[in-house]
């Protein structure tokens, strides 16, 4: 408990933090803090292939939690799993010693009625060099499994060399909410279609817009979400620091229409990505290709290529911390068109659009126009819910996208 005395010594230094306008958590990070935690991470042991694999005629079996499993030279390995306790999801993440271009094997990951969720060649894997002859080592996650439960099966077309698989470690569901930067002293972010109806102009504005799932590209497993949006059926837009390595894209997936009220999005609305277009630090952006076009409902976005103004009116559609899609419109503004007690972000806007993690990659929306003026990127706290927020302006991403004139046609033509 503080005394008089003490409080008295102490007060220059609380006026000094309250007059900056910014808390001790708001000043520089990596972004990648403030976004949302969705998973803790499990080590396993003892869950590997055998080595040498089961010959021709070896039989054994092992326990599954739907009963008995048998083991031989076709399936000669069969790992199950129960977390025992309340998860949505698992998700293992599987180690591989053996050849690149190996076609013998392949692995079945099923959920816990059984039915397949991914088949995983040696095709599948990121292998990492070796000497010539010599099996290499690989590793990557599996998609998440819904449940508590996941089984992982290997199969054996003919017997392979050097073969060994096995799962060391496992992603369980978990929450932690993301950085919150509230601007105005009353959080506005509020349930999309709580907000409006369908037929409402903002509701079209946010037709672009998609939940990103990821898991972090700073090494620690953890799992995360971010939003993005399309610049044309094919390509979505999001925040470098979100997804940088190509990693990453083995599992990451963006899901169209994840809104509060049906109908639901469909199967194909969740959208693997295969390649990486561009991407650019310093502007904390990046384009991805996706497996497969958007359906038409997904609209891509359009471009507003004026310089923004100081009070323009704003709206931002997000997912913060995993929600559904989160509309904030009430006092949102720029405020201020340029970043100048923060060199680093030159390209950048202060907006006061309430967000928070989870948010990044979001649109920032001209409200009388629905055309895109900026990316977001970062939420910056202050004391009193006076938080902002930065934004990149849409600008100098589109004069780097220039740069690749092929890429740049292609969504100059869906954008504008």
């Amino acid at each position: 408990m503080l005394t008089y005395n003490r409080l008295l010594s102490v007060f220059p230094v609380l006026v000094v933090l309250i007059v900056s306008g910014f808390s001790l958590r708001s000043l520089e990070q990596d972004p990648l803090s403030g976004l949302p935690i969705l998973s803790q991470t499990k080590d396993i042991r003892d869950a590997a292939s055998p080595d040498p694999l089961p010959a021709n005629g070896e039989v054994s079996s092992v326990q599954c939690f739907d009963g008995s499993k048998t083991i031989n030279a076709e399936v000669p390995w069969i790992w199950c799993y129960d977390h025992k306790r309340t998860t949505k999801f698992v998700r293992p993440h599987i180690q591989a010693r053996g050849f690149p271009e190996d076609s013998s094997w392949y692995l079945l990951i099923r959920d816990e009625s059984g039915r397949l969720i991914e088949r995983l060649t040696a095709a599948s894997f990121r292998w990492n060099a070796a000497a010539p002859n010599e099996p290499a080592t690989a590793d990557r996650w599996t998609e998440r499994v819904q449940g508590q439960r996941v089984q992982v099966e290997l199969h054996v077309l003919s017997r392979p060399r050097n073969l060994r698989v096995a799962v060391d470690r496992l992603n369980v569901s978990f929450f932690k909410p993301g950085r919150k930067a509230i601007t105005t002293g009353s959080n506005d972010m509020r349930d999309l279609l709580a907000a409006v109806t369908r037929d409402h102009a903002y509701y079209d504005y946010g037709r672009s817009i998609a939940i990103i799932r990821l898991i972090m590209s700073d090494g620690s497993n953890r799992e995360t979400n971010c939003t993005g949006f399309l610049l044309t059926q094919d390509l979505l837009m999001t925040n470098q620091h979100c997804i940088s390595e190509p990693w990453q894209l083995d599992t990451a997936k963006a899901t169209f229409g994840y809104e509060s009220q049906a109908p639901p999005a469909m199967e194909q609305d969740t959208i693997p990505f295969d390649s990486i277009e561009m991407q650019d630090k310093s502007l904390d952006f990046i384009i991805l290709h996706l497996k497969w076009p958007a359906r038409n409902n997904w609209r891509p976005a359009k471009i507003d290529m004026r310089p923004i103004s100081q009070n323009q009116q704003l709206i931002l559609i997000q997912h913060p911390s995993e929600q559904r899609k989160v509309l904030s419109a009430i006092e949102c503004t720029v405020a201020s068109v340029s970043v100048t007690d923060r060199p680093q972000y030159a390209n950048d806007f202060y907006h006061l659009c309430d967000c928070a993690g989870g948010s990044s990659g979001s649109p920032v929306i001209d409200a009388a126009t629905g055309r895109v003026v900026g990316l977001h990127h970062r939420e910056l706290e202050r004391p009193f819910d006076e938080g902002i927020n930065l934004a990149v302006k849409i600008g100098p991403i589109l004069a780097r996208i220039q740069t690749n004139e092929a890429l740049y046609n292609r969504i100059k033509e869906a954008t504008h």
